[in-house]
């Protein structure tokens, strides 16, 4: 149970990544192929710029995927910390009675099924080393503090 969230995780990054597989594969056929198409024509120009970002953009996504993968299957094989560490699943309750649950992670990228904080965020940095019931902090901006505890983390 202690890591079975991590486990989830694993299981739609798997499944993530190889959907934007197939979409890395078919963006850099179809660049290829408007590059073949337009080599000779100035005012294609537009089209293989558009494909070719496309096929860097498809690609960026699958290598973050396969960090947050890395980052995720080495956390699997280490001990459950009782301090909020990254990776981890983790609970919180706002001071204004609102709880919310996410994955606090060092490399996040955007997963439908699957809400990621980063490490570095402002939320992220003052969960760090919290402890369950454990009190944290931060400012939005300069007037604003958000605040809450640890309900749990795994």
């Amino acid at each position: 149970m202690a890591r079975a969230k991590l486990a989830e995780l694993l299981k739609i990054l798997n499944l993530e990544i190889k959907r934007v597989g197939i979409y890395v594969e078919k963006t850099n056929q179809a660049a290829n192929e408007i590059a073949r198409a337009s080599a000779n024509s100035p005012s294609q120009s537009g089209d293989r710029e558009h494909s070719r970002n496309q096929a860097i953009i498809t690609k960026e996504k699958f290598e973050k995927l396969e960090k947050l993968k890395n980052e995720v299957k080495e956390a699997l094989s280490k001990e459950v910390s009782t301090k909020v560490v990254i990776p981890c699943f983790v609970e919180v309750k706002y001071s204004s009675g609102v709880t919310d649950s996410f994955y606090l992670v060092k490399n996040p990228t955007f997963l439908a099924n699957a809400k990621i904080v980063s490490s570095e965020s402002p939320l992220g940095k003052a969960l760090l080393g919290k402890s369950a019931n454990e009190p944290f902090a931060f400012k939005t901006n300069e007037k604003t503090q958000i605040s809450g505890s640890v309900v749990s983390m795994i």
